[in-house]
């Protein structure tokens, strides 16, 4: 499975985020959270959500748990930016 092939056609918009470098509101991630089945009820952190999708996606649930990523993923922005 092609990961950043399928970003391209999944999230045309959200891709300015990723090749801008500015992090994703909580309302772009529920979008997506909602495209993939991932819960996202009241409580849940972004962080949490985001690793769901992860999951999601085929990626490994790593948001916020590396300084540096080989990966060219869509929250690659919000991942290294504390």
């Amino acid at each position: 499975m092609q990961r950043d092939f399928l970003h391209v056609f999944e999230y045309p918009l959200l891709l300015q985020c990723q090749s801008g470098g500015i992090p994703m509101k909580m309302q772009e991630v529920r979008q997506i959270a909602k495209k993939w089945g991932v819960d996202i009820k009241v409580g849940r952190s972004k962080q949490d959500i985001i690793r769901d999708i992860q999951v999601k996606e085929g990626y490994s649930p790593c948001y916020r748990t590396k300084e540096e990523c080989e990966y060219n993923c869509l929250w690659k922005p919000d991942c290294l930016n504390p």
